[in-house]
């Protein structure tokens, strides 16, 4: 994950130095997006499971997505291929069956289609859109994932400050379409042969849902010749 972020923030910043007048003349171009901000997650068995544990929920936590687009039909439209990465709070997962501290986060990849509300403007183009793809929780590091399909929706408002580069506010929100065992441990202090056990000894299933709010930059890329 720490490479998947350097590299993004050098191209971000090749990008962004280079003239302003690298761009083609057509608007619709490529364009690489990196933000960072914060997400409320919504897993309602796993925080039922903690509150007979002694705990109220699932926090909040802190969320990085990039994404590598291209605007089409003089950017009315545009696609974009995200990834993102969610980081939430570690807590003790403890009943009869299991002992051990959770390290969550989650992983999405979708394709996302956005309009261009106001795409006669060159300063604010607020964009709105929605894709799907999929998703991966961990609820240990290496161990008790749930992965399955996930709908996503963002709202994004784009503040041009120069030719190639905008300021970004984005709020998204992603919900996988069913629930899964967090299946496949590894580590040696999980009891259950195939699955996390919940305090009934029944496998713990969850579906992953969430709303983000971050704030990041969008380049716009020159031709390859031109960095």
């Amino acid at each position: 994950m720490r490479s998947i972020a350097i590299a993004a923030a050098a191209l971000l910043l090749a990008a962004a130095t280079a003239p302003a007048g690298a761009q083609t003349d057509t608007r619709d171009q490529f364009f690489l997006k990196a933000d960072l901000g914060a997400g409320l997650p919504s897993m309602p068995n796993l925080s039922d499971e903690l509150g007979l544990q002694g705990d109220e929920s699932i926090g909040g936590g802190y969320s990085f997505a990039i994404a590598l687009g291209r605007t089409l039909a003089e950017h009315a439209w545009a696609f974009e291929l995200h990834f993102g990465v969610s980081f939430l709070p570690e807590f003790s997962y403890v009943n009869e069956y299991e002992d051990f501290t959770a390290d969550l986060t989650h992983y999405s990849f979708a394709l996302v289609a956005k309009k261009n509300l106001l795409p006669e403007s060159d300063v604010f183009r607020p964009w709105i859109g929605a894709g799907a793809g999929w998703g991966v929780t961990n609820l240990i590091s290496g161990s008790g994932k749930t992965q399955g399909v996930e709908l996503l929706g963002l709202a994004q408002l784009e503040i041009a400050m120069r030719e190639n580069l905008s300021f970004l506010l984005e709020a998204s929100y992603c919900y996988g379409l069913a629930e899964d065992a967090f299946e496949n441990p590894f580590l040696e202090n999980i009891a259950g042969e195939d699955a996390v056990l919940r305090t009934d000894g029944e496998p713990l299933e969850d579906r992953y849902a969430a709303f983000e709010l971050r704030v990041g930059i969008l380049v716009w890329l020159p031709p390859p010749e031109e960095f």
